[in-house]
């Protein structure tokens, strides 16, 4: 008994007719390998973004994480910083503040007046970041210097006005007058700051615990504030 083949011919203008003889097997072998593929392809396409939704998951997650790490390294900074700032405080004052705790009715020793919100106020508009700061004392003024980076997309120009303050070791926030040009900037990527001030009168070096740095638009709106123990900083 003979095997049934199909014919193929192929057929051109320029030249003569070709014939093929093709077994069927061949050709069921054809059509279920492109069954295959498509199959193979629609699985690839559905599995894709399964991992695709999967990791957009992960992301994001991710990012949570990470937000939720940076609060909590800013808020143990703070208490390190009121640490320190515990630390250098009159010891008489604890004492007496201590010994008041637990004596029968009696006058009461008010607490120290230190205003912490005050002390270690922190503002942030995501417009820019402060990096590399670093604080020199030459005779009685303070060197400081410091990198503006613009965060704003676009190649938005951002303009802002550059102040400080200094804290002192009994939780004093004094204002300090600093000249330089440089307060005084309209950046489009990033921006060296360098300026200097004297300290003010009766306050030495050994006096200063912290120095606060702000940053305000034209408008008067607060751009960038926050509170640098001098121990960090130092160069």
């Amino acid at each position: 008994m003979k095997h049934t083949k199909y014919s193929v011919l192929l057929m051109r203008d320029d030249s003569n007719v070709r014939r093929f003889r093709v077994s069927p097997f061949w050709l069921k072998l054809g059509v279920y390998a492109l069954v295959c593929i498509v199959v193979l392809a629609a699985a690839g396409i559905v599995g894709g973004y399964t991992f695709w939704h999967k990791n957009q998951a992960l992301s994001q997650s991710r990012k949570t994480l990470e937000r939720r790490l940076v609060e909590m390294q800013v808020r143990l900074e703070r208490l390190e910083n009121v640490e320190k700032l515990m630390e250098r405080t009159d010891p008489e004052e604890l004492t007496a503040l201590a010994g008041s705790v637990g004596r029968k009715p009696g006058p009461v020793v008010p607490p120290p007046d230190i205003n912490l919100s005050t002390l270690f106020v922190q503002a942030d508009s995501h417009l820019c970041r402060v990096e590399n700061l670093q604080v020199q004392f030459v005779n009685h003024s303070m060197r400081t210097s410091f990198d503006v980076n613009n965060l704003q997309q676009d190649n938005k120009v951002l303009v802002g006005d550059v102040s400080f303050a200094l804290v002192t070791n009994g939780g004093k926030v004094l204002k300090v007058e600093a000249r330089s040009k440089d307060l005084n900037f309209s950046i489009q990527r990033f921006k060296r700051i360098i300026s200097k001030f004297s300290l003010p009168k009766n306050v030495a070096r050994d006096d200063i615990f912290a120095l606060q740095v702000k940053i305000v638009s034209p408008k008067g709106e607060m751009i960038f504030s926050d509170t640098f123990p001098l121990y960090r900083i130092i160069a």
